[in-house]
C-alpha cells in the first residue's frame, strides 16, 4: 500500500505505516528534534482489532525493555534495536506491571500469578498465586528483601523475594456496589507500606508484619470511592494519594492527618517534580500544584481522554492520552512543544531513560515504542516507516 506524507506543501510517496512528528511552534527557532528509534510489536498475528488496555510502563535496564501486554505475553526486547530476546505468556496477559532487581523481574499477571524470572532466559524462578486478578505492580524493599503487591479482591500481600514464600496478607473488605477496576500498587517508605483500597480507605501497614500503623477513609459519599493511584512520597515525611473522582491529598506519613487536599481526582497518580507535583486527572486535565499547600500553578484541560501518569524529560513532561497522543508539555508553562501520534490512543505510563534521552510506551495496539529526544537538532519535523 502507498501512503503520501504532506508536509510543509510536499508531497512524499511513501511506503508502509507512517507517524508525521508535530511541527515546533510558529515564529520559533526548533532546537529539538523527537526521533523515532524503533517500533515493534509485542505480540505475533493480527490483533489491531483488538482494542485492549495495553497499560504497563515498559521496565528498561541497560539494554534491556521488559514489556507486558494484555494479550498474553511478556517479553524482553533488546534496548538499543528493539530485537525480540525472549517471549513469556500469561494468561489474560500483563496488565500491571512488573519490578526489576539484579538478575529477576517480578511479574503481576492477570492470571492471578506473581512471577519471578530470570531477566537473561525468562526463566521462571518461583511462581505464587494470589488466587485473584493482579492489577496492581509488585514492589520490592530492597533493604529486606520483601515484595508487596494487591490484587482484585483487595488483599495486600507480602512475599519473601528469592524464595516467593508468603511472610503476611492483608484483607480490607469491600461492600460498595460501585468500583472501578484497578488496585493500589503500593509505596514502601519508613519501614511502612502504604495502600490505597476499593472502599475509599488509604492505610499505612507495617511492613514487616502487615500490622495497620493508621488509616484515613478518604473519597466519602462519592459513586466511584476508588484509591487505585500509587502514593508518593515528598519531602517533610508528607505522603501524597488521589481519589479516583474525589481529591488529591497530602497527608502526614506518619499519622495520617490530611494536610492539604486540592478537588480533583486521579486514576494515574502524582509524580514528583523538586517542589511541585504532575496530575493527571479524571477530569482530562494535567496539573501543576505546588507540593508543600497544593496550590494550583497551571493547568492543561484540551486533553484527548484520560491522560496516563507522566514522566520527567529535561525541561518537558511527558504523557499519554487515552484517545490521543504521546505529549512532550513545558514544565513551566504546560503549553506542548512536541506530540506523537501512535495510532489509537495511549494508556501506559512512558518511561524515561534520563542517561540516553530515550521514552519507551506501549500504545494501544501493543506496539513497543522507542523514541529520542535531540535537544541538538535543528529540524523541527520527522516521520519513520
Amino acid at each position: 500500500m502507498v501512503t503520501k506524507l504532506i508536509a510543509l506543501g510536499l508531497t512524499l510517496p511513501l511506503t508502509g505505516c507512517f507517524v508525521f512528528l508535530s511541527e515546533t511552534p510558529s515564529g520559533v527557532k526548533p532546537q529539538t528534534k523527537l526521533e523515532t528509534r524503533w517500533i515493534k510489536p509485542t505480540v505475533a498475528g493480527d490483533f489491531q482489532l483488538h482494542r485492549k488496555m495495553n497499560r504497563m510502563s515498559p521496565i528498561v535496564q541497560e539494554d534491556q525493555v521488559f514489556q507486558g501486554n494484555n494479550l498474553g505475553e511478556f517479553s524482553s526486547f533488546k534496548k538499543s534495536t528493539g530485537q525480540l530476546i525472549w517471549t513469556r505468556n500469561f494468561k489474560g496477559g500483563v496488565e500491571a506491571g512488573a519490578s526489576l532487581f539484579k538478575n529477576q523481574i517480578f511479574v503481576a499477571a492477570n492470571d492471578g500469578t506473581v512471577s519471578s524470572l530470570d531477566i537473561q532466559s525468562g526463566k521462571t524462578l518461583w511462581s505464587f498465586s494470589s488466587s485473584s486478578e493482579n492489577v496492581s505492580s509488585p514492589v520490592l524493599d530492597t533493604s529486606t528483601g520483601l515484595l508487596y503487591f494487591q490484587n482484585s479482591q483487595n488483599l495486600v500481600f507480602c512475599l519473601e523475594a528469592d524464595t516467593g514464600r508468603q511472610v503476611w496478607v492483608y484483607s480490607k473488605p469491600d461492600t460498595t456496589l460501585m468500583t472501578i477496576r484497578g488496585s493500589s500498587t503500593p509505596t514502601v517508605a519508613n519501614g511502612l507500606v502504604f495502600v490505597g483500597f476499593s472502599e475509599g480507605s488509604f492505610v499505612a501497614l507495617k511492613a514487616a508484619t502487615g500490622q495497620v500503623a493508621w488509616e484515613q477513609t478518604l473519597n466519602r459519599n462519592k459513586k466511584f470511592r476508588d484509591i487505585d493511584a500509587q502514593a508518593v512520597m515528598i519531602k517533610n515525611n508528607i505522603v501524597v494519594v488521589s481519589g479516583y473522582d474525589d481529591r488529591v491529598y497530602a497527608l502526614s506519613a506518619n499519622q495520617g492527618q490530611i494536610i492539604w487536599s486540592y478537588p480533583s481526582g486521579s486514576y494515574s497518580g502524582v509524580t514528583v517534580d523538586g517542589d511541585f507535583l504532575y496530575v493527571s486527572t479524571t477530569n482530562s486535565e494535567l496539573l501543576k500544584l505546588k507540593s508543600e499547600t497544593g496550590e494550583l500553578v497551571w493547568k492543561v484541560s484540551d486533553l484527548k481522554g484520560l491522560a496516563t501518569g507522566s514522566a520527567l524529560i529535561s525541561k518537558y513532561i511527558v504523557f499519554g492520552e487515552s484517545q490521543g497522543e504521546i505529549k512532550f508539555i513545558s514544565k513551566e508553562t504546560g503549553k506542548t512543544h512536541f506530540s506523537f501520534q501512535p495510532g489509537r490512543g495511549v494508556f501506559s505510563k512512558p518511561t524515561v531513560d534520563l542517561k540516553t534521552n530515550e521514552v519507551y510506551f506501549i500504545s494501544g495496539e501493543a506496539y513497543l515504542y522507542s523514541l529520542y529526544l535531540n535537544e541538538k537538532s535543528k529540524e523541527s519535523f520527522g516521520w519513520v516507516q
